[in-house]
């Protein structure tokens, strides 16, 4: 199988879901941060399905954000004359103090742009370089030409309130989210339970991965630091079948073998990670239809905290008596058994009747970009140039 390519484009879902358990009563702020960064293994680089957009019962995509919430396109849209259609996706930060507080907080994006945000910020980048028409001979700046990269996000006075406050109407993940202890957040007339923004970036885990048959995974971590809490699924048919090994140092490789039944210890290994519980108990509701019952095969790790201080860092000021960070990688896979049958739909692209190649090429379209790494190595072995022209097209949107 294809190693996951360094240089992968994602959506990262960076959520902070608030402490909730016991906390320290000398009034200090603590900051509690959680995210998901879903990565289709052995994409190379390209727009991918964000952690805020998920996935729905047939595999369709939710984007399950309130209304309300500020948008990267929005906001460049309103500097420009020209909108494209953009996805928006999902993050989170929680506070929490016992006195009222004013907090400035900044999150830089090396690799990439904001995509979503709440409350309103005061700053953000990238934006449109050129406001005037003119500027670029009589048409406006698309959002395409704007090129992802040092992007941030600002807030110069957030009010961290312990007071309860009112918020607007939010269905689905959101709700579930404001049910921490977390103190309410307030920013330009906005009041809400959480600091939320979404970013697309660039995320190496450095985690090898290859599906055996019969329910085995090969793990090895190529990575510079130890991997914790690894969790191996597969779903067939609704039912899950799991495995977990708790830590993989650094080039570090194990097997693994899922058995049948969901795994009870998720929620231990981020309590272990930094969360408190009930902030645990709210991730596993809100992500457990994605994790443990569409069908597929996936690993989830939780990455060192030093990999998402890089990723994406945070500056708050003043500084809290204790910042929590959790990154939780969930890379989508081929289980051997997928592989063979794309292989197959592979085989379909060289037929001498056009009906079969036509129909193996729309059913693999809808497998990207899991089915790129079949189709890569199909690619280099292929020696008809006809059938190689099929294969590069079929990659065609994932090499933009």
């Amino acid at each position: 199988m294809d190693g996951l390519n360094r240089r992968d484009f994602l959506a990262l879902g960076a959520g902070g879901l608030a402490a909730l358990g016991a906390r320290r009563d000398d009034g200090g702020l603590v900051v509690h941060e959680w995210g998901v960064v879903t990565i289709p293994y052995g994409a190379k680089e390209s727009g991918v399905r964000s952690a805020g957009v998920r996935l729905g019962k047939r595999g369709e995509e939710i984007a399950d954000l309130p209304k309300f919430v500020a948008t990267w396109a929005g906001a460049v849209g309103k500097q420009i004359a020209e909108l494209e259609a953009m996805p928006v996706r999902k993050p989170v930060v929680y506070f929490y103090s016992k006195a009222e507080a004013r907090v400035r907080l900044k999150v830089s994006i090396p690799g990439g742009r904001p995509d979503a945000w709440w409350p309103p910020a005061d700053d953000f980048a990238p934006k449109a370089k050129f406001l005037n028409p003119r500027q670029l001979g009589g048409r406006p700046q698309k959002l395409s030409e704007i090129e992802p990269k040092d992007g941030h996000l600002a807030w110069q006075t957030l009010t961290v309130d312990p007071a309860a406050g009112e918020f607007p109407k939010a269905d689905g993940w959101w709700e579930t989210a404001r049910k921490t202890d977390a103190a309410t957040v307030r920013h330009k007339g906005a009041v809400e339970k959480f600091l939320f923004y979404d970013a697309l970036t660039l995320c190496d885990p450095g985690l090898s991965i290859l599906w055996k048959k019969g329910g085995k995974v090969e793990l090895h971590n190529g990575s510079e630091e130890p991997l914790r809490h690894l969790f191996a699924l597969r779903v067939k048919d609704g039912r899950c079948s799991s495995a977990y090994h708790r830590e993989l140092e650094k080039g570090g490789r194990v097997e693994l073998a899922v058995a049948e039944g969901e795994p009870g210890n998720f929620a231990d290994g981020l309590v272990d990670a930094g969360l408190y519980r009930k902030e645990a108990a709210a991730i596993v509701e809100i992500w457990k239809e994605e994790f443990f019952r569409i069908d597929g095969a996936r690993v989830l790790t939780i990455l060192p905290r030093a990999a998402y201080d890089r990723l994406l860092p945070l500056e708050i000021h003043p500084a809290p008596k204790e910042l929590q960070r959790v990154l939780i990688a969930h890379l989508e896979c081929l289980d051997a058994e997928a592989r063979e049958a794309i292989a197959s739909l592979v085989e379909q692209l060289g037929a001498d009747e056009l009906e079969k190649r036509e129909a193996a090429a729309t059913t693999l379209r809808a497998r990207m970009p899991l089915a790129g790494s079949v189709i890569r190595e199909a690619l280099r072995a292929a020696k008809d140039a006809e059938i190689r022209g099929r294969l590069e097209d079929l990659l065609k949107p994932l090499n933009k």
